[in-house]
Parts: structure tokens; sequence; C-alpha cells
């Protein structure tokens, strides 16, 4: 079962004073969330390529600074909260994953579904008087690939990558 990466596309809010781009790649270029309560929303890419069922999604996280509290929240493309979870960071630049959700709250994902996710990170708590660095942060998705066609109407010929065809009786014709 193959997995894409779905990574930073756009804004779409951001109370800090350090531009959300920085979520787009782990590069030690880090967001920096300096109050508690803080947060940005950003859109995700979407899926390439052919998208059979979606099996499951979960957000990634690269944070840290001290003891704080990193809020991950998957919202769909009105900004609807779909899930949410809480990663506690430590000193250094930790990676989480967020929980296989299967679910978006009601139906299965689908294609269209992930398609326009929107991540928002908050930092949530914190032990002591500190920051919030967050490096990355993205949407894993888990799908199977559609079957292939068997039949290529352009050199009119049946493909079948495994499997026995067995003919009992009768014709076929193409």
């Amino acid at each position: 079962m193959p997995s894409q990466t779905l990574e930073f596309a756009s804004q779409v809010s951001n109370d800090t004073s350090t531009d959300a781009s920085k979520l787009s790649a782990i590069d030690d270029n880090v967001m920096l969330f300096q109050t508690v309560g803080h947060e940005a929303v950003i859109e995700i890419g979407d899926l390439a390529g052919n998208i059979g069922v979606v099996n499951w999604v979960r957000h990634k996280v690269v944070a840290g600074k001290s003891t704080v509290d990193c809020k991950v929240f998957i919202m769909d493309g009105s900004s609807t909260e779909l899930y949410n979870e809480t990663h506690q960071a430590a000193a250094a630049m930790r990676t989480e994953e967020g929980t296989i959700s299967t679910t978006d709250g009601s139906s299965s994902w689908t294609e269209s579904s992930v398609n326009g996710i929107r991540l928002k990170v908050e930092y949530e708590a914190e032990s002591s008087t500190n920051d919030m660095m967050v490096d990355y942060v993205a949407l894993i998705v888990n799908y199977n690939e559609p079957p292939p066609d068997t039949y290529d109407s352009t050199v009119q010929n049946v493909h079948f990558t495994s499997g026995n065809v067995y003919v009992k009786s009768g014709n076929i014709y193409i």
C-alpha cells in the first residue's frame, strides 16, 4: 500500500510573527511560536496520481524547545475541525506522528475529502516560560491503487498482470 506525504501549499492564517512557509521542509528553518495560544493554519497539497481507496491519514510534526505542548488539528477546507492530537515537544527537535485515522469523523476518507485538508498547529501549553519551535508539519495518506485496466483499446489486447483465465466454452471477441 503506497503512501503520499502532503506538505505545505499555502498559509491560511497565522498569528505568530513567523512565516508559515517554514513548515514546508525538515530543514532547521523553524517557525517560532512565542505565546501560548498562538496558531498557524496551512493548506496542504493535493494527492497526485491515480488514487483508489484511501485507507488512512495521519499528521506528522517536527517540533521542539523545552517542555511545551504542540497541538495539531486536521481540518476540512472550510476549517471545520475533524481531528486533533497534542504532542509534548522536547528540548531537541523531535518527530511525532499522529494516530491513524480511517474516517473524517463520519465516513471513510476519499480522495476528494483528503484534497483540500488544512492543518493547524497550536502552541497549547508550557511547563515554564518557553517558546515553541516547529520545523515541519504534513499529512501522510495511505491508499490502495486502483487495479490497472485490463483492456488496452489502442492495441486491442487484453492484459492480465496475474492470475488465470479459463474458458470452458464459447467464444471471446475483442
